[in-house]
This record gives structure tokens, C-alpha cells and sequence, in this order.
């Protein structure tokens, strides 16, 4: 607030605590002036009795204070990026595992085919294979030997 504001405020102040005290002292008398009519019925008290309501009418009325208003730039996305950066795009892949719908024949052993016992893959493009020979052997997808492995216990 600047300081006419608070002037302003200050000045409002001041009239309403000059006037509490005035109108606190008049309350008790208009009580005992009530009290009195009552007790007496005496209209002489009614027509002495001046009443202070023209005083207090001029209470200090109600002022209007404007706040001031925010008037925001517009905002020159441009000039943020020059000076604070920016991140870049999210870029999410996702890894897909492919399955074969028809299965494949990887190797034929002398000419016949050979039963497999058990496939374990080693990795997303890599695969160990068993069976009925006591070879165990790494495959890529495409089917082509990676490495052999003779097994001591013919299992």
C-alpha cells in the first residue's frame, strides 16, 4: 500500500475510536433514562431527553480501497528456450520378442532329424539346444551354429 492508502485508513480509524467511547457513554443512559419512565410514567423525562442519533449518523462511512491489478507479458517461448533450454521429445521404444508362428528346423544330424530334449535361450537372439546326442549347441535366430559343446555325462 502507498502511503495514501494508508492515510486514508489511519483517518477512518481515528473518527470510529473517537466515536466508540461517545456512544459506550450514551447506552447506560438511555437505560436508566428507559428505567426511569417506566418507574414514574413521567413524559416531562421524554420531552427533556435530546437524542444524539444526528451525531451519530455521521459515522465515517465505508470507503472503497482498489487493489492494484497484475498486468502479465505475453510470454515469448522462444526467448525461454534461448535462456534456460529445454528438454527434449520422450522417445519410448518398446521391445518386442518375436515368436515364430510355424517352428523351424535348425539342423538335421546325419541327414535325419534328431529329437530335442530342451531349448534355453540365452539371450533375445541366442539359443542353447539338447537332445538326443550328448551335444549341447548355441544357435543365433537364423539358425546358424554359434558353438558346440560335447557333454562328459552323455546327458
Amino acid at each position: 500500500m502507498d502511503a495514501q492508502h494508508i492515510a486514508a485508513i489511519d483517518i477512518e480509524e481515528d473518527a470510529i475510536n473517537h466515536t466508540i467511547p461517545e456512544i459506550t457513554q450514551v447506552i447506560p443512559d438511555l437505560k436508566r433514562l428507559l428505567k426511569r419512565l417506566l418507574d414514574t410514567s413521567d413524559v416531562c423525562l421524554v420531552s427533556d431527553y435530546t437524542s444524539m442519533t444526528e451525531e451519530f449518523k455521521g459515522l465515517p462511512g465505508q470507503f472503497q480501497v482498489t487493489l492494484p491489478t497484475f498486468t502479465p507479458q505475453e510470454i515469448n517461448r522462444e526467448k525461454i528456450h534461448r535462456q534456460i533450454g529445454s528438454l527434449s521429445e520422450l522417445d519410448i521404444t518398446y521391445h518386442v520378442e518375436i515368436f515364430l508362428s510355424e517352428p523351424r528346423i535348425l539342423k538335421v544330424y546325419r541327414g535325419e532329424l534328431y529329437r530335442l530334449n530342451s531349448v534355453s535361450c540365452l539371450s533375445d537372439s541366442e539359443l542353447w539346444t539338447y537332445g538326443d546326442i550328448n551335444i549341447m549347441e548355441l544357435y543365433n535366430l537364423q539358425g546358424k551354429l554359434l558353438r558346440s559343446v560335447h557333454t562328459k555325462s552323455g546327458n
